[in-house]
């Protein structure tokens, strides 16, 4: 399967050492070293995933491109399982730490089951929001159905007090 990244760090060294552990012939990485590059190639380019480091705009910028739909790996410098929380919450899909014990199998296997993931998610969410729109539209029917019928008996008790409050009815009961 081959798959599009857009990998933004503003360190070119590390870039470029993530980019040789996880690319491959089927993998096409391209490298962002500032936030403007890496808006402009998100507007020009379709990626199945972006691996994000959260230095000091990472944070403003995953705010950003979060919008574009497209899976992101989060990845900072340091173990931080606050802020690791707090992307996972935006959205993020993961939290890497990249001075941590990250190898290139381990870094490959978080990608592509984001990857895959995602296209799954994709795949099926139309399914599931028309099983959901089915089942809406039977539980409205089922209390449309309630509600008409709480409004004859409504009416049929209305009817009977009405009998009632006439007073020549009243008054034929009593003699």
């Amino acid at each position: 399967m081959s798959f599009r990244i857009l990998l933004i760090d503003n360190d070119k060294q590390t870039s470029l050492n993530l980019s040789n552990m996880i690319g491959d012939e089927q993998t096409i990485i391209t490298i962002a070293l500032t936030i403007v590059d890496s808006m402009k190639l998100l507007s020009n380019n379709q990626y199945e995933l972006i691996l994000l480091d959260l230095d000091k705009d990472g944070v403003k910028l995953f705010e950003n491109i979060f919008k574009f739909g497209i899976p992101i790996i989060v990845m900072a410098n340091y173990d931080n399982e606050d802020l690791a929380i707090s992307m996972l919450r935006r959205g993020a899909q993961d939290y890497l730490v990249k001075n941590g014990v990250l190898n290139k199998r381990g870094l490959r296997r978080v990608i592509m089951h984001t990857v895959e993931r995602s296209a799954f998610v994709k795949n099926n969410t139309r399914s599931m929001f028309d099983q959901d729109l089915v089942e809406a539209r039977r539980t409205l029917k089922e209390h449309n159905r309630k509600i008409r019928a709480s409004i004859s008996e409504i009416g049929a008790v209305n009817a009977t007090f009405a009998k009632y409050r006439n007073k020549e009815y009243v008054k034929g009961l009593l003699r």
